[in-house]
Formats: structure tokens, C-alpha cells, sequence
């Protein structure tokens, strides 16, 4: 029996700590690794790590919007970019406990949006660093499943027949929506030394 992961199985294929910390055997046949997703800051307990980094910006407005429907977050946009918890400097923290100095790690920078411009090419590059070898024609196929359309699609029928989940986890997929120009500066200005490598564009 062939299964493709989508909303309600995904923990499935990649395991969640956030969803249990006991995770059971995965259903991928990919010898030799086991992959784990984690919203965490740096854990030593993690080896081999493929990094999902993003335009700070984009970061605070997806999660804004994310939070909202999650936990019902209450504050403003310019609220939620200071909150110690959520905002800005949560990120930077986060980041810059992963790459911000030199670990004993191995770890694989991923740009979302390089990932996003040329899926194809990334992943190509991802499994040639990981060593895995894997047909074009199985990542092209991986790149169509994983598609935004798709991924919308997927979590519509999710939403519709999970009761106890009332967010949408796919959006319209916009880039970042009108926001204050103040509010960009002070997002900025505390990711600055991160930006700088990662999203020297940014820089002013």
C-alpha cells in the first residue's frame, strides 16, 4: 500500500516533538536516517539538522496570523513583534542559537525562499549534501505533491473533516501584507546581525 503525507498523517513521515515526545517508528524507508521536526532552539541531542531559515518580516506575519487562530492571540501586529515570547527578538534568539556560532554539528542552511523560487533545484542540492541518491523523477513528483495548490487543497478537506482544528495552516500565500513602516524598522533592527548574512537585501 503506497501513502503520500498530508495534513492528518504527516507526523506519519517526520515525527513532531511538539506533537509527543514519543515518537514512534516512521513509515519513510530512508535507511540510515530518521527525521524529526522541532520549532526548538538549539539541542545538542541533534546531530545532522536541516535548517529552514526565513525573511524575518515574512516570519512575524505568518506566525501572527498563525498565533491568532492557534491560541487566539489578542494583541496588535506591533504587539506581537515585541512580545519576548513570539516576536522579533524570539526569533533572532532562536536563529542565532543555531547558526549564530560554530557547533559541533552538521547542519544544512535552507533559505525558504530559494526553496520556495526553485523547489526542484534545492532539493536536488539538499539530497546531493545528504548523500542521498534519488531519481529527478521521484523529487519532480515530490515537488507537484508539495505544491501550494495541493498543500491548500489538502488542508481544506483537513479543516472540514477535523472539528477541533478551526485554523488555516495554508493561507493565500501573499507576501508581506501592508504593514507599518515602523513596524518593519523595529523587526530589523533587532534581527540586524542575522539579516546581514543571511538576507543582506534587507539591509538598508
Amino acid at each position: 500500500m503506497k501513502q503520500k503525507a498530508t495534513h492528518f498523517n504527516l507526523e506519519q513521515f517526520v515525527g513532531d516533538v511538539h506533537q509527543s515526545h514519543q515518537i514512534g517508528p516512521s513509515i519513510l524507508s530512508l535507511p540510515g536516517y530518521r527525521l524529526i521536526k522541532s520549532h526548538e532552539e538549539f539541542n545538542v541531542s541533534y546531530r545532522h539538522v536541516i535548517y529552514l531559515v526565513r525573511n524575518p518580516i515574512s516570519v512575524m506575519v505568518s506566525y501572527y496570523a498563525f498565533l491568532q487562530g492557534r491560541i487566539g492571540y489578542q494583541g496588535t501586529f506591533s504587539d506581537f513583534i515585541k512580545d519576548e515570547r513570539y516576536g522579533a527578538m524570539a526569533w533572532n534568539r532562536h536563529v542565532e542559537s543555531w547558526l549564530g556560532v560554530d557547533r559541533s554539528i552538521k547542519i544544512h542552511i535552507q533559505r525558504y525562499e530559494d526553496l520556495k523560487d526553485d523547489t526542484y533545484k534545492e532539493m536536488r542540492t539538499l539530497f546531493n549534501n545528504l548523500g542521498v541518491l534519488i531519481s529527478e523523477k521521484t523529487i519532480r513528483e515530490s515537488v507537484e505533491m508539495s505544491s501550494f495548490e495541493n498543500m491548500k487543497e489538502d488542508n481544506v478537506l483537513f479543516l472540514k473533516k477535523c472539528p477541533v482544528r478551526n485554523y488555516k495552516f495554508v493561507r493565500k500565500g501573499e507576501k508581506n501584507y501592508d504593514i507599518h513602516d515602523e513596524d518593519k524598522s523595529y523587526i530589523l533592527k533587532n534581527t540586524r546581525g542575522l539579516i546581514k548574512k543571511y538576507y543582506p537585501e534587507l539591509v538598508e
